[in-house]
């Protein structure tokens, strides 16, 4: 039996920018899996980690050319939304941050989150989680929380690409 993705499925797989993350999140989905709570290690480098938190630099193939530093940093529970946090995992939260910056000596940037329906944070992964960016020199970084009409048919092409790939049994290389 083939599964069926859902509409929120759907909207993720739009968003990803290369056909190794659509694969990877596809598989995940059809398998009823989340990306985070099964986390790629060999693919994701883990920079910190407690029982309540995971922290990971994202993978330079799928970084943004415009940022220096480009950090994941999630709740190893499955939940959706920051309110939903125990104490202990926003304690967590924090050590976490702190442990980055002694490791990379941030000098500014943003902290975002992106939670709940996914279609309304522009998010590709439906699982809490903070994003830690410091651009580059002077680079224009803009944070899409909704995405306008031209990007969103972009999207659509492009993941239009990779299902046809996908179907067609093609492992990313």
């Amino acid at each position: 039996m083939t599964y069926k993705l859902t509409d929120e499925e759907q909207f993720c797989l739009r968003g990803c920018r290369s056909y190794a993350q659509y694969f990877q999140m596809r598989r995940n989905f059809e398998a009823q899996h989340c990306t985070f709570c099964n986390l790629d290690r060999r693919l994701n480098q883990v920079v910190w980690e407690d029982e309540q938190v995971i922290a990971w630099e994202i993978p330079k193939q799928y970084q943004r050319s415009e940022l220096e530093y480009q950090y994941m940093v999630v709740p190893v529970r499955h939940i959706r939304f920051p309110w939903e946090m125990e104490k202990r995992e926003i304690l967590s939260l924090s050590q976490a941050q702190i442990a980055l910056n002694e490791d990379v000596q941030f000098t500014g940037g943003i902290w975002f989150a992106r939670f709940g329906d996914m279609s309304l944070n522009a998010g590709t992964v439906p699982h809490l989680h903070w994003n830690l960016w410091q651009p580059k020199g002077d680079a224009q970084v803009s944070i899409p929380v909704v995405k306008g009409s031209r990007a969103r048919s972009e999207n659509e092409v492009r993941a239009a690409n990779f299902s046809e790939r996908y179907e067609g049994n093609e492992i990313p290389t």
